[in-house]
């Protein structure tokens, strides 16, 4: 067995050398563990969200369930006769949590009759939603536009109020207004919200 022994500046070189080479090491490791810690934030920043939707679970679409009201509260439909009036507005709600319709809300100047029936038969619905869920966990949804064609026209003289009905149809406060004026210049505004098919509501009823 041979015994060597390196001067002491060999020994110094060789413990840089074995220093530099952990240093190279642990800089590299280091690098791999920011790019994974990375990766893993920004897989958990992406929030997967599922939009609340209508699902009666009985085959009965939104439309359906809003007339099951009507038919099970005759009194208040038939109520809709004593309007004389035919047009479309807007209506938007939300659905919170607990699959419950919230905070709605119908245009300006929609008939009070039919507003409050509106109003009603979307409450008619409650329980019947999927609701939003962001990362699994239940949410209050954004709101749902319901446009709602309606012809009231029971014993009464046909006039035309559908031009007055365009104007108002994005008004639900009395702040959105719309005019000749600012029309176009009001063009590039959006609504946030879901949009649903339109609605429709006839009287008297066939």
């Amino acid at each position: 067995m041979t015994l060597v022994i390196l001067p002491v500046q060999n020994l110094r070189d060789l413990h840089v050398g074995f220093k530099l080479k952990n240093m190279r090491k642990m800089i590299f490791y280091s690098q791999i563990l920011v790019l994974s810690f990375g990766v893993i934030i920004n897989a958990s920043a992406q929030e997967i969200v599922k939009e609340a939707k209508f699902n009666s679970g009985d085959g009965h679409n939104l439309y359906q369930k809003m007339g099951e009201y009507g038919q099970t509260h005759q009194t208040e439909r038939w109520q809709l006769d004593s309007v004389c009036r035919h047009g479309f507005i807007f209506v938007k709600f939300k659905v919170d949590e607990k699959s419950m319709v919230k905070d709605i809300v119908v245009n300006v100047g929609t008939p009070p009759i039919l507003a409050q029936y509106l109003k009603n038969a979307l409450k008619w619905t409650n329980g019947n939603w999927e609701v939003k869920t962001v990362n699994r966990k239940p949410t209050e949804s954004q709101y749902f536009l319901l446009p709602v064609i309606y012809l009231l026209e029971a014993d009464c003289p046909h006039e035309d109020h559908s031009y007055n009905d365009f104007w108002r149809m994005i008004r639900f406060d009395g702040t959105e207004e719309i005019s000749d004026q600012n029309f176009y210049d009001r063009a590039n505004e959006t609504l946030d919200c879901i949009m649903l098919h339109p609605y429709m509501i006839k009287s008297p009823i066939h």
